[in-house]
């Protein structure tokens, strides 16, 4: 049923006006919306379930370098590559707009210097680190410059990554590699280690950590290491967010149909524990009220249980992805298999 449907079926067990449509609610109505609403997100997310895995995949950018390019503007200053073909490098995407990973280097002491940047065009980029050296027009020769994608963002519905693999194109292999999860701090302490930082290969590990364009939106953003060298498809498994109940727009839910009754006495509860059956409370119909709620929980209880115990779990990978590692305790508090 969508959530228009279980709110009217809802208000009709608990002898409450059915509304016309979702933008139209009284109290008790909005009351046993919500009610619904909560049940639906702790019932799906509280433990991994069969029906919230969902597949998808990105594809990775190449590394590029070259060795001429130079610095321009006053804050924010712009990369800009000036190698010629053929054909001529134009390695930055439009549809990778931040945190891409660059080095520049003049001569000087900043040859190991790794900087962010952000897509201007094809062949220049904003700088977003601090930038120091001011406007350096590079001699041909002298200004080698990488830059390495190793940051993706992921779709809003993405709760939790639980798998990932990589298949590696080039001009003579493909093969697929899951990935390893770390934490951001593993990778970090991975790459300041190393000889180069801007490390070209198939990536191996992967880490993902929450990212907040918008101030409003719990976005994940995947980072992969080493930097991909060539453009590769990576598949991936996630855990999605569950979906909105509360709105005005009438949506599914999440739950299986044969587990919508768990939604219906939750909003029953919801109603009774606020509302109680409309009658004084030291009338018999008002003292009813609790053996009601009594009721309700106890079908919900049980009910429950079935729905813990069913068969159909979560055939996943078993993995971690990095974002998870400071929510470790979930395992106990509520039933991750992570």
């Amino acid at each position: 049923m969508i959530s228009l449907e279980l709110l009217k079926h809802t208000c009709e067990m608990c002898a409450v006006a059915q509304p016309a449509a979702l933008s139209l609610l009284t109290g008790p109505q909005q009351v046993i919306l919500e009610a619904i609403d909560d049940a639906n997100r702790l019932l799906s997310s509280e433990k991994d379930r069969w029906f919230m895995q969902e597949q998808s995949s990105f594809i990775c950018h190449p590394y590029a370098s070259g060795s001429e390019a130079k610095t321009t503007g006053a804050g924010p200053y712009l990369l800009d590559l000036l190698d010629e073909g053929p054909p001529l490098l134009a390695p930055f995407d439009a549809t990778l707009t931040d945190n891409g990973k660059a080095t520049f280097a003049t001569g000087g002491d900043d040859a190991d210097d790794v900087f962010r940047i952000d897509y201007a065009s094809a062949d220049t980029a904003t700088i977003l680190s601090d930038w120091r050296a001011g406007a350096i027009d590079g001699d041909p020769g002298d200004a080698a410059w990488a830059y390495g994608q190793d940051e993706y963002i992921l779709p809003a519905a993405v709760d939790r990554v639980s798998w990932m693999k990589t298949a590696k194109y080039s001009a003579t292999a493909m093969r697929e590699v899951f990935l390893r999860p770390v934490s951001l701090e593993e990778m970090q302490a991975t790459r300041v280690t190393r000889t180069t930082y801007l490390d070209k290969g198939e990536p191996a590990i992967y880490t993902v950590v929450r990212w907040d364009a918008s101030g409003s939106n719990q976005l994940r953003k995947v980072i992969v290491d080493p930097f991909p060298e060539f453009a590769s498809v990576v598949h991936y498994g996630y855990y999605r967010v569950p979906v909105n109940l509360n709105t005005i727009t009438s949506t599914e839910p999440d739950l299986p149909t044969q587990w919508h009754q768990l939604l219906i006495w939750a909003g029953m509860e919801a109603y009774f524990a606020s509302y109680g059956t409309g009658a004084p409370a030291d009338s018999r119909a008002g003292r009813d009220v609790p053996q009601i709620l009594e009721v309700l929980d106890r079908e919900f209880k049980t009910l429950k249980a079935e729905f813990d115990n069913e068969q159909r779990i979560a055939g996943e990978r078993t993995a971690l992805d990095g974002s998870s590692m400071e929510r470790i305790f979930y395992n106990d508090a509520l039933g991750r298999n992570i």
